[in-house]
């Protein structure tokens, strides 16, 4: 059964709950370290003018930071130099770009999201995240995120979680018991590309999901089933599944109108892929090397142009 009683947030606390002045020595202190970068450029980060009126924030009616949108800033630092910042008011935190930043996750509280694309140095394990049922958007590209997933997330409820993208991080776990209709019920992306310790089992896993536009899962051959399964999935738009174990016929997608992108290389696919020279007009990027599909190379470029990777 889900357990919703138990979510309540057992992340590192602060000892005493912090104040606006609090907050606004910390974002100065950040300002501080970034000599000569677009943060330090800002004029009106300034203790002369109120935080209300700082770029790139909003505050909450309580008077906390409710938003952080500090996106290829060029920002160098601790997260834990910064803990004053991570209070139950904060929702939204996007950090994407700062290479510079480093620290533990487990500083945060309540977020709906969070952004953290190209920190290789910010991380923790996965189990944090289970902490947070609040989430709605998770980013954390090439982060230093670990630990089992479908063991952290079992049973958690997660009513809100739409988006899950974090590839090139070292998650491992199974898949089926992370994410479900019951426990993630709002889902519609997840990317876990170049993640290698990966099991998913995808007749399960597009059974859960009629809404699921897209899903980026590879290197990994405990990822199994047949690309039939996302007829269950008619609103797809992007679905890139390459180095993993998945068979099936293509022509499955002749009724799945949305498809955007399709990444099946280096698996298993098979049958005749000609009639992708005329369906799926939406499709601009198809791969299908490396598999059991069949087709007229020249024919299918000319009709599709350039982003038409086949081996035929």
């Amino acid at each position: 059964d889900v357990d919703v009683s138990a979510q309540g947030s057992i992340l590192s606390g602060l000892e005493s709950a912090p104040t606006q002045k609090d907050q606004t020595e910390a974002l100065l202190f950040l300002k501080s370290l970034n000599v000569n970068n677009k943060l330090e450029k800002l004029s009106n980060w300034s203790p002369d003018t109120p935080v209300t009126q700082w770029s790139y924030l909003s505050v909450g009616s309580d008077g906390l930071i409710e938003s952080i949108l500090l996106n290829d800033m060029d920002l160098v630092g601790s997260l834990q130099d910064l803990s004053q910042l991570f209070t139950p008011s904060l929702r939204v935190l996007q950090l994407n770009g700062n290479g510079g930043l480093s620290g533990d996750l487990s500083l945060l509280q309540n977020l709906e999201e969070l952004w953290l694309f190209n920190h290789p140095s910010v991380g923790g394990d996965v189990s944090i995240l289970a902490d947070l049922p609040h989430l709605r958007h998770v980013g954390l590209y090439q982060t230093a995120l670990y630990g089992d997933i479908g063991e952290a997330f079992e049973g958690k409820y997660f009513p809100s979680l739409e988006m899950f993208v974090a590839p090139e991080t070292k998650v491992t776990g199974d898949l089926n018991r992370a994410f479900s209709s019951k426990t993630t019920p709002a889902l519609t992306k997840l990317n876990l590309l170049k993640v290698s310790n990966l099991v998913c089992d995808l007749d399960e896993f597009a059974g859960h999901f009629r809404n699921l536009a897209a899903l980026g899962l590879s290197n990994s051959f405990d990822i199994t089933g047949s690309i039939q399964s996302f007829r269950k999935t008619p609103l797809i738009e992007d679905l890139r599944l390459w180095s993993t174990s998945v068979v099936g016929d293509v022509e499955v997608f002749r009724e799945l109108h949305h498809l955007m992108g399709l990444n099946l290389h280096h698996t298993h696919v098979s049958g005749d892929a000609s009639f992708f020279e005329h369906c799926c007009k939406q499709l601009h990027e198809l791969h299908l090397w490396a598999t059991d599909t069949t087709g007229d190379s020249e024919k299918m470029r000319a009709a599709r142009g350039s982003t038409v990777y086949v081996d035929w």
